[in-house]
């Protein structure tokens, strides 16, 4: 239930057997191997996409992948949630390595053309959108949700909405809440 949800034992032993067998494989070999294997766990994938070595898949029939998307090595991907649509990855995407892309309860849409360097986390508790063309250099926090209430016992607080606009540029190691929207065109240090 931790990695695919209430999908049933089936897609648990599919999701074992895949990630197992050649999740780990370096080189061509191992990029081959994902590249016919790894879209039978997805929801959608589209052409040409590459799979790097490592990468770590929980939920992943509530991900949507386009055509010509490069995920990195050990790349992250976290589609949970009960009442959540998941993870949207559209076309011509790179995924640097070791990056985090999270839900919890909330969803993710990368439009056509985005770019997410390495080291960097994208996590949404309500909805958190990036616009076409946006480059997102390494090491960044991208949030949406998450706020909490300290003073409240059980640490209750409020899940707004993040949307960053087209074409934009957010420089390394920027930290981005929720309930913010950066327009098109913008450069964020």
């Amino acid at each position: 239930k931790f990695v695919v949800g209430d999908q049933g034992w089936w897609a648990l032993l599919k999701y074992e057997l895949i990630v197992t067998l050649f999740g780990w494989i370096p080189g061509a070999l191992g990029l081959t191997l994902r590249y016919l294997f790894f879209p039978f766990l997805f929801k959608k994938v589209g052409k040409k996409v590459i799979f790097g070595q490592g990468m770590n898949i929980r939920y992943p029939h509530k991900i949507s992948i386009g055509d010509q998307v490069i995920f990195d090595d050990d790349v992250f991907l976290d589609a949970k949630g009960a009442t959540n649509t998941g993870i949207q990855i559209g076309s011509k995407i790179y995924i640097g390595q070791n990056t985090i892309i999270q839900t919890k309860n909330g969803d993710i849409v990368l439009e056509d053309g985005v770019n997410i360097g390495y080291q960097c986390v994208l996590s949404s508790t309500n909805l958190l959108k990036i616009g076409a063309r946006t480059f997102i250099a390494a090491f960044c926090l991208v949030m949406s949700g998450g706020e909490h209430y300290v003073n409240v016992p059980h640490m209750a607080g409020r899940s707004l909405p993040l949307e960053i606009g087209e074409d934009c540029w957010i420089a390394a190691k920027v930290t981005v809440f929720q309930d913010c929207h950066i327009g098109n065109h913008s450069v964020v240090g």
